[in-house]
């Protein structure tokens, strides 16, 4: 089984009874990484919006609520996306196998486009190209994806024997060196042994990367924000 449609079947299962919080250890945490995307990805209202990995649509509907007008979640879960369409007609919802660029290359282009646990189920850094390119002068790709150096994170990568691969910051630190146009800032998330206001902590934005940052702790997550520069249309 090719690794698409082993995590075909997983989101599969996971999307038709699996926890309403999908990829996260529980729905607060779910629901702070929403808080922090949503907060760096500018004005939504009247922009157009790709979540590559939707799921279940939940961070897709937030978009609608705070304005955006042209909404698409693309996702490898078909079946999920059948019963999104019937029940908020009113986003795009594409299954599809974001790797084929006939897939992507009828999706369009974007003011605004978030990834949200996927980076780990796509090639890198080619997909950055990929993602780029279907970006809008202006336009702003916001990404959470697991930090491979986290304990946590080397156990999960163990558990699915070789399928799950998270990024490196390294690669994705030398792509965008090499784009005239790109500028990228990244953090770091980590788990607080004290949990009862927030999961997690977030270190201070680094907006200038040349290297791997040096953490006190390794974080969980790191969150990216990828600018093109030009005016949004």
């Amino acid at each position: 089984m090719t690794a698409n449609a082993y995590w075909t079947d997983y989101f599969e299962q996971v999307c038709k009874d699996g926890p309403a919080w999908i990829d996260y250890s529980n729905e607060r945490v779910q629901l702070q990484t929403f808080g922090t995307v949503l907060e760096v990805a500018d004005s939504l209202l009247g922009r157009r919006v790709l979540d590559i990995g939707c799921g279940r649509g939940a961070l897709c509907r937030l978009t609608q609520l705070l304005g955006a007008t042209q909404i698409t979640g693309v996702d490898l879960a078909s079946e999920a996306l059948t019963s999104l369409r019937a029940e908020f007609a009113g986003i795009q919802w594409c299954a599809g196998d974001f790797t084929e660029p006939d897939f992507r290359a009828g999706l369009g282009t974007f003011d605004v486009i978030f990834s949200l646990e996927s980076m780990q189920y796509l090639p890198v850094p080619e997909c950055f190209d990929w993602i780029f390119e279907m970006l809008a002068p202006g336009g702003r790709f916001v990404a959470m994806i697991p930090y491979e150096h986290c304990p946590i994170v080397a156990r999960t990568k163990a558990r699915f024997e070789g399928k799950y691969m998270p990024p490196s910051l390294d690669a994705i630190v030398s792509w965008a060196q090499a784009i005239p146009d790109a500028t990228l800032a990244c953090r770091g998330l980590g788990f607080q042994a004290d949990q009862r206001i927030a999961a997690y902590a977030s270190s201070p934005w680094i907006t200038d990367p040349v290297a791997t940052p040096t953490w006190s702790a390794p974080p969980n997550r790191i969150q990216l924000v990828v600018q093109r520069c030009g005016v949004t249309s």
